[in-house]
């Protein structure tokens, strides 16, 4: 499988740009998702995981869906967010 780093750093861009604008996240009635780009960071971060040792040449672009400090929480060795209860699972994750 070719593994095109430039290619996958410009479509995300392009998805970035139409998350957004796209309606169908009025359905979920839930204006967080507005604000934050879970599904676009979720693609950032499956992208980092198939690219493994390359994964540095990946590019998140500036967009303000883009929580960059969210994103990042693995790459500082801590955790801002500590989950609890049944989501207390997470925390293992984002370690």
């Amino acid at each position: 499988m070719d593994k095109n780093i430039e290619k996958v750093n410009s479509l995300f861009v392009d998805i970035c740009k139409g998350y957004k604008n796209a309606k169908w996240l009025h359905d979920f009635k839930n204006p967080f998702l507005k604000e934050i780009g879970i599904y676009p960071i979720g693609l950032f971060k499956l992208a980092e995981y198939y690219f493994e040792e390359d994964s540095y040449k990946l590019v998140l672009p500036n967009f303000e869906i883009l929580w960059k400090e969210f994103v990042q929480l693995k790459e500082n060795g801590k955790s801002y967010i500590e989950f609890k209860n049944e989501l207390k699972g997470l925390n293992e994750y984002l370690k």
